[in-house]
């Protein structure tokens, strides 16, 4: 059985896809946050920001941590 030789370059794309992705879920997670926070203070407490700036101060953080912590 042979390997197929992959180019450098496409090495290169692998490398910098994965380590791009902690980047990408973190803005989710701080999306989502967010989001839910504005949904949260529409619903419960009419238009207050209490939930939103709550939620998006915990999940910065969070977002920071999230990457590191599956290794």
């Amino acid at each position: 059985m042979q390997f197929n030789q992959v180019p450098q370059r496409d090495h290169q794309r692998a490398l910098s896809a994965v380590l791009g992705e902690p980047g990408r879920g973190g803005l989710v997670f701080v999306l989502l946050a967010t989001g839910a926070g504005l949904l949260l203070d529409f619903v419960v407490i009419r238009l207050h920001p209490l939930f939103s700036v709550g939620l998006v101060l915990i999940s910065v953080p969070l977002s920071h941590y999230w990457p590191s912590a599956g290794r």
